[in-house]
C-alpha cells in the first residue's frame, strides 16, 4: 500500500509558490521537500540578451546579496547590455555632430569682398571650434569649402588652433 503524505507547511494549496516532490529519507520513509522556484538570468530590457556578471537569484535573496555582485561597472551596467550603451553612445555622439555641422552650414547667408561671411560667423565658429576641438575635423566635415586658416575665437583650442583669422572661399 502507498504511504500517504501530507504537507510540511500551513500552506495546503498546490500552487506554484507550493511545489513540493517525494523524497525517501535514509529509513525508507517517504517525506515531502519544498521545491524552490526556477530562477532565471537578468535579461536586458532592450535587446533582450542575457546580461552578463549577475547572478540568477530569486529577488528575494537580492536584499542579502552586497552590491558589487548586482551590478556591473560601466554605465548602466546591470540594466542595459553592453552593445545597448555602446549604440546609444554613438549615436548621441552622431547626433551632437550633425547638429554642429548644421550650425556651422547654416552660417553661409551673405559673403563680403574677401570671401568671409558677414552674420557673426567669427562667434559661432569660436562655439564650433571649442566644441570639436581642432580645426582639422572641421576642414575634414566641409570638403566643399577651403580652409586656409584655423577660425580667431579666443577661446584656447585643445589641439592648439584659433591662431588667425579665417577666410572661407565661395561654393
Amino acid at each position: 500500500m502507498v504511504q500517504r503524505l501530507t504537507y510540511r507547511r500551513r500552506h495546503s494549496y498546490a500552487t506554484k509558490s507550493n511545489k513540493q516532490r517525494v523524497l525517501r529519507t535514509p529509513g525508507g520513509k517517504l517525506t515531502l521537500q519544498t521545491v524552490k522556484k526556477k530562477t532565471t538570468h537578468p535579461t536586458c530590457p532592450i535587446s533582450g540578451q542575457r546580461l552578463h556578471g549577475l547572478p540568477a537569484v530569486r529577488p528575494g535573496s537580492l536584499h542579502r546579496t552586497n552590491k558589487s555582485k548586482k551590478t556591473v561597472h560601466r554605465a548602466y551596467g546591470g540594466h542595459l547590455a553592453a552593445g545597448v550603451v555602446k549604440d546609444r553612445i554613438v549615436r548621441a555622439f552622431l547626433v551632437e555632430e550633425q547638429k554642429i555641422v548644421k550650425k556651422v552650414r547654416g552660417m553661409g547667408g551673405r559673403w563680403n569682398q574677401q570671401g568671409v561671411g558677414v552674420q557673426g560667423r567669427d562667434a559661432a565658429l569660436a562655439a564650433v571650434c571649442s566644441s570639436w576641438g581642432s580645426t582639422e575635423r572641421l576642414q575634414q566635415a566641409f570638403g566643399s569649402r577651403s580652409w586656409d586658416a584655423a577660425p580667431r575665437c579666443g577661446t584656447p583650442c585643445p589641439v592648439g588652433g584659433c591662431s588667425s583669422s579665417i577666410k572661407m572661399q565661395r561654393p
